[in-house]
């Protein structure tokens, strides 16, 4: 059973790493920081699963280990600046993979014009 086991993650370990880009920070570099599994500030209050889960653009200062990053992060955040990199994406300024520039995207929202009202329904709320 061992034996089996044994293979079965020498078989998995095998196939993560053939996909598997590892991804590294250089001080100066911009990071997204992930605001909902550090629980901060801004990932509570009402409408909590419409904020972004990376919302803002912070600086790594440096590299404190294999997988662990000193980010500049603000006072208020209440939470050490020493984050592994399982909180943080890197941030590209094109489109790259999806990537949106957050910079941009409050500069020129999409703006739609309603044609129509197809259906609506009326809530009552319970105070």
């Amino acid at each position: 059973m061992k034996d089996a086991l044994k293979l079965a993650q020498e078989h998995f370990k095998k196939l993560y790493n053939s996909n598997h880009i590892p991804i590294t920070f250089e001080p100066g570099d911009q990071v997204l920081v992930n605001i909902h599994s550090l629980n901060l500030p801004e990932s509570k209050g009402k409408g909590l699963k419409f904020t972004r889960r990376f919302n803002r653009l912070f600086e790594v200062m440096e590299q404190v280990g294999l997988l662990v990053y000193r980010i500049r992060l603000p006072h208020s955040y209440g939470i050490h600046p020493v984050l592994s990199i399982v909180h943080l994406k890197p941030f590209r300024s094109d489109n790259q993979n999806g990537q949106l520039d957050l910079k941009n995207l409050h500069k020129n929202p999409e703006e739609y014009e309603v044609e129509e009202i197809v259906e609506q329904q009326q809530v009552k709320i319970h105070n």
